[in-house]
């Protein structure tokens, strides 16, 4: 047999896999936004730099000014001085959140079906190799 045989009979999915990965996540989350909103959001003015103001800098800032409905000239503006607010760090610790609870409850699931994790590490390889061919350029 190709695939190795695991007995998860025994195995609570929601409570042994998925409930500690959230909770351990949620206080990591909890800690790092308590972090971020009093001593982060000051760090760019003293020189210093945090993956959020990082992240808010990229396309990934624009994309989340155009969520929320903020204009586009007052995301220009934060971004050359790293002016953003508090309001925008929990948005995006918000989205941060969602995505990692959606992510483990993937990886629940693949634990769960052996052919959706074989069908999802299928996608992410063609994936990766369509995106690796398109950064070719030939002169």
């Amino acid at each position: 047999n190709f695939f190795v045989e695991i007995d998860l009979s025994s195995l609570d999915p929601w409570f042994d896999v998925y409930f500690p990965a959230t909770a351990g996540y949620t206080i990591w989350w909890v800690l790092y936004t308590i972090w971020l909103l009093t001593v982060g959001m000051k760090l760019p003015a003293k020189g210093w730099d945090t993956i959020f103001h990082d992240t808010m800098r990229s396309g990934n800032g624009k994309t989340l000014y155009k969520m929320v409905g903020k204009p586009m000239s007052e995301y220009e503006a934060r971004k050359m001085d790293n002016s953003f607010t508090r309001a925008d760090a929990m948005v995006y610790m918000c989205i941060h959140a969602t995505l990692v609870f959606a992510s483990t409850l993937v990886a629940l699931i693949c634990l769960m079906n052996q052919w959706v994790h074989v069908c999802l590490c299928g996608v992410m390889t063609l994936s990766t190799i369509f995106h690796a061919a398109n950064r070719y350029t030939f002169y």
